[in-house]
């Protein structure tokens, strides 16, 4: 029932130089996907594009200063609407900042005059960012070392998806990547 010692040492070798048993390293391009899963995320810093629409879970900063000063946070509920001190409930889903900000000048001048007089220049001023932005569930199939859900920022790509997921195996493809 044993196997020769010169046999199993023939059998190990011959193990050795299939490509399954190869380590990745040995590939080249594979070793990029070393590293903490968060290596290529991209920083919450820096401007963030004027087209960008705003969404469930985004986190609002609206600044008012001037006449009067005011500063809030608030978070984009699942239902795309903002909860705004002596305003009330306003539904901002789908809305890109610059618009954002139109709709907000507009509806808050009511509270604050000063934002947009009937006369004169303004004396109130209002400003919307973002804090932190919303993350989006994805799912990486097929052959990867590590296939399943992840939640990655919705400024994410396809490259940061792969690399969370610890990037292809020496089966999968590096040219062949699909949304």
């Amino acid at each position: 029932d044993t196997i020769p010692e010169s046999l199993q040492e023939d059998s190990d070798k011959e193990q050795e130089a299939l490509p399954e048993q190869e380590t990745i390293k040995n590939y080249f391009g594979y070793d990029l996907f070393d590293g903490p899963s968060d290596k290529y995320e991209r920083a919450d810093i820096g401007s963030i594009d004027p087209n960008y629409q705003v969404g469930p879970g985004d986190e609002l900063i609206l600044s008012i200063w001037g006449a009067t000063e005011m500063r809030s946070k608030m978070t984009v509920s699942r239902d795309g609407t903002v909860f705004i001190e002596q305003f009330g409930q306003m539904n901002v889903s789908g809305l890109t900042l610059e618009k954002l900000e139109e709709k907000l000048t507009k509806n808050l001048s009511r509270i604050y005059s000063g934002l947009s007089p009937s006369q004169g220049s303004p004396n109130t001023y209002l400003d919307i960012s973002l804090g932190k932005l919303r993350s989006i569930q994805i799912y990486v199939v097929g052959k990867v070392n590590n296939a399943g859900s992840r939640f990655v920022s919705n400024y994410s790509t396809a490259f940061t998806a792969l690399y969370q997921a610890g990037g292809p195996t020496i089966h999968g493809s590096m040219r062949n990547v699909q949304v």
